[in-house]
């Protein structure tokens, strides 16, 4: 378990709309904090999976593995090489649906961010306003962060010079440079948590110089990026 649930939903949410958190991911994070998530409406479980994946390197074109009951054991069946059936646990078969607005809203609220985080354009948010008044948003997915449309939708919002833009892991550096040379304060979301729960470091949350920007440092995937050489 090597990121927060907070880091977990984010990066699973860069799927879409729909985002799924499967069980086999959330077990480690199961405990007050994932049930208050239930609670909430953050996250929503969903009907237990039926089949499973066929296994990685398939060449038989098998689809979607029928899982049945066998003894005590849940088993995800291989048509092909029963050799090669995957045993799974009640919890493999658990799936939740993450809520982008609930978390949004989470992440304000402690974050101590001010007004109320509301869409832009689809997948990208305004989440509120630091105590300085400036403005900070989140990309959740990586087509929001691709929109041509992007800088002038943020310009509705605030100066770019006063926004604090965050973005989904595996954005281009081309294209964080860019949003960076607009006035943006570019950062990956990844790199925006605090020690721990959903609030962001508000020291992270800090406007790049004007101008040209030659360095980039990601935290989270231990990159340092220098002219746009990684």
């Amino acid at each position: 378990m090597n990121d927060s649930l907070p880091k977990l939903l984010l990066r699973r949410s860069e799927a879409g709309p729909g985002a799924i958190l499967w069980g086999r991911e959330a077990q480690p994070y199961f405990g007050r904090m994932f049930d208050g998530l239930l609670a909430q409406g953050l996250l929503k479980e969903r009907a237990p999976a039926k089949t499973w994946p066929a296994c990685a390197d398939c060449d038989s074109e098998c689809g979607e593995r029928e899982i049945v009951e066998i003894g005590n054991r849940l088993v995800a069946e291989c048509p092909e090489d029963h050799r090669r059936d995957t045993i799974l646990d009640s919890e493999h078969l658990r799936s939740f649906e993450i809520d982008p607005v609930a978390l949004c809203r989470r992440i304000a609220r402690e974050s101590g961010l001010a007004g109320e985080p509301a869409p832009i354009m689809a997948g990208l948010w305004a989440l509120g306003r630091l105590p300085n008044h400036r403005h900070v948003l989140l990309a959740l997915d990586p087509v929001s962060a691709a929109d041509p449309r992007l800088v002038t939708m943020i310009r509705t919002v605030g100066e770019p010079f006063e926004t604090s833009l965050l973005l989904p892991s595996g954005i281009p550096i081309e294209r964080r440079q860019y949003l960076a040379e607009t006035g943006l304060a570019v950062v990956l979301s990844q790199d925006a948590f605090a020690a721990a729960g959903f609030a962001l470091s508000a020291e992270v949350l800090v406007p790049s110089l004007p101008g040209e920007v030659r360095l980039i440092i990601g935290r989270g995937g231990r990159t340092v990026t220098l002219d746009r050489q990684e």
